[in-house]
């Protein structure tokens, strides 16, 4: 499978999952700095100082420079190109917890693109598309889901809370912070958003 993490921002703590990189708006000035080789760098760099811009330029990497009055994020045209170039799993860091519009602008790109990961320092956030999975209990300890269509189905089997085909809402609060136990085996009809934290 054909990996790529794409970095948003500094704002995380840099362990990457093995992968291409792609540097998102400032997340290229970041991976630059570590002297992390990237396949390319895209935004409209509107948070890059103008001299580091110039310097990137200048050593000759792959730039994708957007305009900045556009009418799709950053990080939404980064997904593109990154499919566009045939990246199969898209990790993505940096891109939560710091302006709350942009964390649920980005949450909410998952929708649309089901095999996009979103990673911070504690959680992981990604779609379980619709069928039977097993979650191992590895570093994350709890787990929450959330509906994304009408009439899904879900059943949680070795959680500290089971569930047997239970109708999970949009607004459903009551499958927050359950615990995973081994072996946890999660069926669903339809896909969900899952939260992993630690």
């Amino acid at each position: 499978m054909k990996v790529v993490n794409l970095v948003a921002s500094a704002k995380h703590e840099p362990n990457y999952l093995d992968g291409d990189f792609i540097g998102v708006d400032r997340g290229s000035e970041y991976l630059y700095d570590l002297n992390i080789k990237m396949v390319a760098m895209i935004g409209d760099f509107d948070s890059i100082d103008i001299n580091v811009l110039t310097n990137l330029k200048n050593d000759g990497n792959n730039i994708v420079q957007l305009n900045v009055v556009k009418d799709n994020t950053d990080l939404d045209e980064a997904i593109k190109y990154a499919y566009s170039l045939g990246y199969e799993q898209i990790n993505i860091y940096g891109a939560l917890g710091q302006r709350v519009d942009h964390t649920l602008t980005n949450i909410n790109l998952l929708k649309k693109n089901r095999d996009v990961i979103l990673y911070d320092d504690y959680s992981c956030i990604k779609i379980l598309k619709a069928g039977q999975h097993l979650l191992e209990k590895d570093k994350f300890n709890f787990v929450s889901f959330y509906a994304i269509e009408n009439d899904t189905k879900i059943s949680l089997i070795n959680f500290k809370y089971p569930l047997n085909n239970y109708s999970l809402l949009f607004d459903d609060t009551l499958c927050i912070s359950n615990e995973i136990k081994d072996n946890a085996q999660i069926k669903c009809n339809k896909d969900i958003i899952v939260v992993l934290s630690r």
